[in-house]
């Protein structure tokens, strides 16, 4: 089926404020299409313009990799974004693969995603 969601990977948006009981959003990730991050409405995982303006249109893509002999792998891809991508705290250029806990910020105070991959027998 194409743009199956896969149960295996998904971002985590990390709580806003100091709201520890907040509800984290989860965003299943598919292994076959690419997952859009950004304000503009026809990204998979719309920003809020109001309270991230500093987050461009189209900020970051998660793209799938995968073969028939192994696992899906994600990589996460700078747009060439106005005030940047940062995983583990370091300015992105271009893309990186992701490994399960990568913690992924769209700009200096942007909103946060945490990497979370099941690699399990299957």
């Amino acid at each position: 089926m194409t743009g199956e969601i896969s149960a295996i990977a998904c971002l985590r948006q990390l709580s806003i404020g100091s709201h520890s009981d907040q509800r984290q959003p989860f965003y299943p990730l598919s292994t076959e299409e690419i997952t859009a991050i950004g304000r503009d409405p026809r990204c998979e995982i719309v920003v809020d313009p109001l309270l991230y303006a500093s987050v461009s249109r189209r900020h970051v893509e998660v793209r799938p990799h995968s073969d028939e002999h192994e696992m899906p792998t994600w990589w996460v891809c700078d747009l060439n974004s106005s005030n940047g991508t940062y995983l583990n705290g370091k300015r992105l250029r271009g893309c990186r693969i992701l490994m399960s806990g990568d913690r992924i910020v769209l700009g200096q105070n942007g909103p946060e995603y945490i990497f979370e991959c099941d690699r399990g027998s299957g």
